[in-house]
């Protein structure tokens, strides 16, 4: 499931009605710790995307090394941004390059970007 959808079934699942906890002594136990399970997904899902841009990265560093110069898009099946499904966003700069989330973290309403260096 991508991860807005996600996201938004665990946020849903602390805030059902209680009449529904009265008949489900199992909803209740699952209402208490989602606020947990959230806060855990979201970090899984950060923890993976910077993984995956660490991969990238490599990737790209790889290619730089066989022919002196950075790619001007990423390589083909790369990891992608778990936040938004999509490959990263790549941007070439005066000292490297930054991968660019395309989706925020919901849980912090932040869009994450990883810079990465080049020696000369």
């Amino acid at each position: 499931m991508p991860y807005p959808q996600a996201y938004s079934k665990l946020k849903q699942l602390g805030e059902k009605p209680s009449k529904e906890f009265s008949k489900n002594p199992n909803a209740t136990l699952a209402a208490v710790f989602a606020s947990a399970y959230v806060r855990f997904y979201n970090y899984e899902v950060k923890d993976k995307t910077y993984y995956g841009a660490i991969k990238t990265a490599i990737e790209i560093y790889m290619i730089k090394a066989k022919t002196g110069k950075l790619p001007d898009k990423l390589p083909e099946a790369m990891p992608k941004d778990l936040f938004s499904c999509k490959d990263f966003q790549y941007e070439k700069t005066s000292e490297g390059f930054i991968l660019r989330c395309q989706g925020k973290d919901l849980g912090k309403d932040e869009t994450y970007e990883y810079e990465f260096k080049v020696k000369k």
